[in-house]
């Protein structure tokens, strides 16, 4: 542990170990850590494999995942034990059905094996986490008398095999009496909590296992407090106690999550007089049992404020406002002081401004407290911010985070082409199930609003939820290669009253039944959130205008009218009797010619004058055959009346699309229907849909917000639960989301700068822990740790696959409701006959539609795009905090790095090392080397290690530079990425590679090498040096002839060097002096930035750009395109006046043209044209291009075909 910390560790337990005899015993109050070795990752039992063999049904899932989980904390011999617990102990009645007689068999006519605890017995069947258990034990002073002691634990099953393992080392342990107290009755019959203390008060019991946070004031007698699993839960709930007990925490060895949950305990000046009152410890069975009242709970991430967190809860809030109200303009120091009251309580002394709108909250805490604001007033000012929406999960009491359950590859589904893509549950947003466990009293609304579309007004909905709403970042939405910007607002909660709920229920259903057009049912209370129309009166402005912290009241701007008519009726007459058709019945209006609620609707777009029923219609127009329009309706209208007025203007009418994924930059709005999409109607004929068109609009678009505003939902809860808010909630999205949904971000970009990160680090720390490792066995550890299948592992152990944002939005699935599917009646054991061929019979086969209904709550994803996942965590993670960002979260991703909890840690490790470089190097070389790269090396040898070339190494005392070539590798990859990611933030991940492997491409170093002198200072045999001599001459030749080119043409000079092969020792020795500075400047990177800025980065600026990727133009546009997955590209040619006109088109869409005398002049200028015209507008073939990135046939021959060669 480190320094500073009033803690002690005793113990150190692992395999190498031998058991100790005697440990001395500890009599103090002072926290003791026993530390333990980390579990192997052992191997089933035979006893599980056979039980996993004989269960072809599934019955025994739930056992074989608490055998796994045991195997890892106990041991075999407890993962064993547990089927006879099962099967043959006090609840084995449970299981004595015929069902599984089977199982029991097995497992009584098994031979069990007793614990052996010796770790260096050939027969240990624990684990040292075990071992350590009984270790801790003597220490507290378990094996004599006046022990009486708590061992806390995380599951219930870890209880109860642990009371059996200690029952049965009880020749160690002659006084030990352990029972077990958990919350729920897995393994055991229902326990009486009051009957169990009073045995354990009055001896009958003297080590109680449990789950629970037991009162102290019960326990007077208890001696000592073991802490079996140390998790964030355990050391916030530790037990009241009113006498010194000995408390022990069991912390994994090089564990730094255990460490530093200690640390942060205990710094943050927690102790056990200050525990929370008793309840339930987090489990994974059930949550807290504590009373509603005792917390305010978030809804986005079930993070919670207890009492006792009230006071720096409202503190955080209150810096908030702090904080925002300076950026305003308003001058606030202080708006508050946190302290203690006299009798040591933590109190809060306002100071709020009077010339600011604050929350209404805050200001009666203000006219309420005579002076300062106790826990009981802070926890209730924020109970009251928390229900008006103030107070979102930024200001919630985070206690580290949640530890996810791992996903077990058993019983997961794959599928039937690939091994490598499996079945994956899907997490659901939390608010939903919280909210509909409220009622709709009590509202919060969302204010949507729309950028508009060329296509016309959008107006401004509410989204109503029964829970406040977080904050959401704005996002675009996309219809035919246009986008918009929708803002999310929320605004002050409405208290709504019965019959106004019916209304909103109704027009919510009204509304979704319009856009799936189908007739949808369901209760209120499935319903996830309401729609309500914004009156006209509403000014989207006034948003503008709100400060960060306020909410606006919508309340008075809700359009009931249109709710009511809406609720009531699904259309009205358009023409009431009596009078003709107006500008005003047509203004905003959507319009259908047929009295049925589910039938295509139109907008309204003009009133035709001109146009009358008994007009001739045009020839290429539906009524084209017919002499009027009146002759059609007659025609094609069942029971056709006529019309009162046939001098009656006509209303032109355009077909309302169906809902589409509007997320997708490439979306297009297809009718489905083969009919023009602009008609004429006769508008006594017609009838006026209740929504009107400015509203739909809006509507046509909630489908695909409220799929992007579930994933927001659900990255926010992420980011709360797995990763401690570390990672922006924007760039977490990103990393997420993969590139199969089609939205406008996806992983791509951070997939790349978490791969080279990770490399990275990955090459770091085998760099320091393997210091006398040359770079094969470098590669192939580094190999090993980033492999997709280790990085799969990692995201499955951290629990990250039900967080994957797989789905793209499926418009003819969506309700805004719960679907829930309808089983029929299968109990009983109804035996059915095979089928004659002895083939399973098959059921009715599925539609697509709905085999997709049925896996709403499951993903398929392949083991590569989880992998992929990862690495673009890893990016986000840097894009928020750097490098030690980077770090946490690779430690919460399970990648295991013993010894390196931050940057610093590096060298650390690596200093003692340090003496093993003991070559020497001339004074002038190395001042010619400070002079290329402006760093001044402190330690020469360093240096003239990189510089040596392998040829020189045979038979001479000095090594080469592979070890260090290996580091430097990774590191310029890394800074070429991050280069290249702020010098083009919107080039498509496509770009980004093609960029990145130009750049650090051995022919590239090689050059860079040459023109920046390091060539002639390697140290290498006469073979090699004269293969160096003679690459540099020709660089020197090719550049000037490309220097003078480029000033002829007045364009800056290309990759010149693509046709020369280069020696590898050149580009590996820019790499092995990168590796040279970052070794030398102890793992910073201040000197590697001004290497890279002062050599690289002029080289790469000058020579490599996106137009220079190949040596024409043409073929690097073909290159960008091919990366950017289009398919549907091509250059033509044709004659033109002047010459050849060659045209670059993309989906039928002309990007950019050049005529000239030649064709290669020609297709020249037209690729640099459609070059520069990409770069300007990044999201172009984004919006255009809708095809799927998947290559077939030779690269070269679709060149050709494509028209990009001459």
């Amino acid at each position: 542990m480190q320094e500073g910390t009033d803690l002690t560790t005793v113990a150190s337990v692992g395999h190498d170990s031998g058991r100790p005899t005697k440990k001395r015993k500890l009599h103090n109050p002072k926290p003791t850590i026993v530390q333990y070795d980390a579990p192997s990752a052992g191997q089933e039992t035979a006893l599980y494999h056979k039980l996993r063999a004989m269960d072809d049904q599934g019955q025994l899932k739930r056992f074989l995942k608490w055998s796994r989980k045991l195997l890892l904390e106990l041991g075999p011999c407890a993962a064993d034990l547990l089927w006879r617990q099962i099967f043959l102990g006090s609840i084995a009645e449970a299981y004595a059905s015929q069902d599984f007689e089977r199982y029991r068999q097995v497992v009584e006519d098994w031979r069990f094996d007793m614990p052996s605890v010796n770790p260096k017995s050939t027969h240990y069947n624990v684990t040292p986490q075990f071992t350590s258990l009984l270790d801790a034990l003597r220490l507290c002073g378990a094996d004599s008398h006046g022990f009486n002691g708590l061992i806390y634990v995380k599951r219930p099953t870890t209880a109860v095999m642990l009371a059996e393992l200690l029952r049965a080392v009880d020749d160690d342990f002659p006084h030990l009496r352990p029972f077990v107290l958990t919350e729920s009755d897995i393994l055991r019959h229902s326990q009486d909590e009051t009957l169990i203390l009073d045995a354990f008060s009055t001896g009958t019991y003297n080590l109680l296992i449990t789950t629970k946070c037991i009162d102290g004031s019960k326990l007077h007698s208890v001696t000592a407090v073991i802490h079996f699993n140390l998790t964030e839960d355990t050391l916030a709930s530790p037990t009241v106690m009113h006498t010194p007990v000995t408390t022990v925490y069991m912390a994994e060895k090089d564990n730094s999550r255990h460490q530093d949950l200690i640390q942060s305990f205990y710094k943050s000046g927690a102790s056990l007089t200050h525990a929370r009152s008793p309840g339930t410890l987090h489990s994974e069975v059930e949550p807290p049992l504590i009373a509603a009242s005792d917390f305010i709970e978030d809804p986005t991430t079930g993070a919670r404020i207890y009492r006792q967190d009230a006071v720096p809860a409202l503190c955080r809030y209150l810096d908030y406002l702090r904080d925002v109200m300076s950026t305003g303009g308003v001058s606030v120091p202080h708006i508050y002081t946190r302290g203690s009251s006299g009798t040591g309580e933590d109190v809060i002394q306002l100071d709020l401004p009077h010339n600011v709108d604050l929350p209404k909250p805050l200001q009666v805490l203000a006219r309420r407290i005579s002076h300062e604001a106790t826990v009981d007033t802070s926890f209730v000012t924020c109970q009251h911010l928390f229900d008006q929406g103030y107070l979102d999960y930024r200001f919630f009491t985070s206690h580290g985070p949640s530890q996810q359950p791992e996903v077990e590859t058993d019983g997961l589904r794959t599928a039937n082409q690939s091994a490598n893509t499996r079945c994956y549950p899907r997490r659901r947003p939390s608010l939903w199930t919280r909210a509909l466990q409220r009622g709709l009293d009590r509202l919060y609304p969302l204010v949507v609003t729309v950028s508009a579309f060329r296509n016309g007004v959008h107006a401004p909905m509410l989204i109503l939820s029964r829970l406040p709403w977080p904050r959401f970042d704005s996002f675009s939405v996309f219809s035919n290669g246009q986008g918009a910007t929708v803002r999310l607002t929320p605004g002050s909660p409405l208290s709504v009253e019965e019959s106004k709920q019916q209304l909103l229920v109704a027009y919510t259903m009204r509304m979704a039944r319009a856009l799936a057009n189908k007739p949808l049912e369901c209760k209120a209370e499935n319903l996830f959130y309401l729609y309500a129309p914004l009156g006209p009166a509403w000014d989207s402005a006034v948003l503008e205008s709100l400060a960060p912290w306020q909410f606006l009241d919508v309340e008075a701007h809700i359009a009931w009218g249109q709710v009511t008519e809406a609720a009531d009726h699904w259309a009205q007459p358009l023409v009431p009797d009596g009078r003709g058709i107006e500008e005003r019945d047509v203004d905003d209006a959507i319009i259908q010619d047929r009295a049925v609620e589910f039938t295509n609707r139109h907008f309204a777009t003009k009133l035709r004058r001109d146009l009358t029923p008994l007009s001739k219609p045009d020839a290429q127009s539906r009524e084209g055959k017919y002499d009027s329009y009146l002759d059609f309706c007659k025609e094609h209208r069942k029971e056709f009346q006529g019309v009162r007025d046939d001098k009656q203007p006509l209303i032109e009418v355009a077909l309302v699309p169906p809902i589409v994924n509007n997320l997708s930059p490439a979306s297009k709005v297809n009718s489905g229907s083969t009919q023009p999409s602009t008609k004429v109607f006769i508008p006594e004929l017609c009838h006026r849909f209740t929504i009107p068109a400015s509203s739909f609009r809006t509507a046509l678009l909630l489908p695909s917000i409220m799929h992007m505003l579930e994933c927001m939902l659900l990255v926010k809860e992420m980011s709360v639960v797995i990763f401690e808010s570390k990672i922006q909630e924007r760039h977490l999205l990103e990393a997420v989301t993969p590139s199969a949904t089609q939205v406008e971000r996806n992983y791509e970009r951070l997939e790349l700068l978490g791969d080279t990160l990770l490399k990275n680090i990955t090459s770091m720390y085998y760099f320091v822990t393997m210091p006398t490792k040359r770079e094969g066995a470098l590669n192939g550890a580094r190999a090993q740790a980033v492999c997709n299948k280790a990085l799969h592992a990692n995201a499955l152990a951290a629990g990250i696959p039900p967080w994957i944002q797989s789905k793209s939005f499926v418009p003819k699935i969506w309700t805004p409701y719960i679907v829930k599917e309808e089983k029929g009646d299968v109990s009983g054991s109804m035996e059915v006959d095979p089928p004659a061929d002895g083939k399973p019979a098959r059921g009715p086969r599925k539609s697509k539609q709905q085999k997709r209904q049925d896996e709403v709550d499951v993903q398929w994803l392949g083991d590569k795009t989880v992998a992929d996942v990862v690495e673009a965590l890893i990016g986000a993670a840097f894009h928020n905090g750097g490098i030690e960002t980077v770090l946490q979260v690779m430690y919460t991703l399970q990648f295991k790095m013993p010894g390196i909890r931050c940057y610093d840690d590096f060298w650390l490790t690596y200093k003692p090392h340090m003496s093993s470089y003991k070559a020497s190097l001339p004074a002038k070389t190395v001042n010619s080397i400070k002079a290329i790269t402006g760093y001044d090396f402190p330690v020469p040898a360093i240096l003239a290690e990189a510089l040596t070339h392998g040829s020189l190494t045979a038979g001479n005392q000095v090594s080469s530079y592979d070890r260090l070539e290996f580091l430097g590798d990774s590191i310029l990859d890394f800074h070429v990425v991050w280069y290249i990611f702020q010098s083009h933030p919107h080039l498509s991940p496509g770009g980004l590679s093609l960029l990145k492997g130009a750049m650090v491409s051995n022919q590239t170093l090689a050059t860079i090498a040459v023109l920046s002198g390091l060539h002639e200072h390697v140290r290498c045999s006469p073979d090699v040096q004269s293969a160096i001599q003679l690459y540099a001459h020709k660089i020197f030749l090719l550049r000037d002839q490309e220097y003078q080119l480029a000033d002829a043409e007045g364009r800056l000079p290309a990759q010149f060097w693509l046709d020369v092969e280069a020696p590898k020792a050149l580009g590996d020795v820019v790499e092995a002096v990168v590796a040279a500075i970052c070794l030398s400047d102890r793992f910073a990177t201040a000197g590697v930035d001004a290497f890279f800025r002062k050599v690289l980065q002029p080289f790469y600026a000058r020579h490599i750009r996106v137009h220079t990727l190949a040596a024409h133009p043409s073929k690097a546009l073909f290159e960008l395109l091919q990366a950017e997955g289009c398919q549907q590209h091509a250059m033509r040619k044709r004659p033109a006046e002047g010459g050849t006109l060659s045209e670059v088109v993309l989906h039928s869409v002309v990007v950019a043209s050049a005529v000239d005398v030649t064709t290669h002049a020609s297709m020249r200028k037209a690729a640099n044209a459609a070059l520069d015209a990409l770069a300007s507008d990044p999201g172009f073939v984004a919006r255009t291009c809708d095809c799927k990135a998947q290559r077939s046939g030779k690269k070269a021959q679709k060149a050709k075909q494509a028209g990009y060669e001459d």
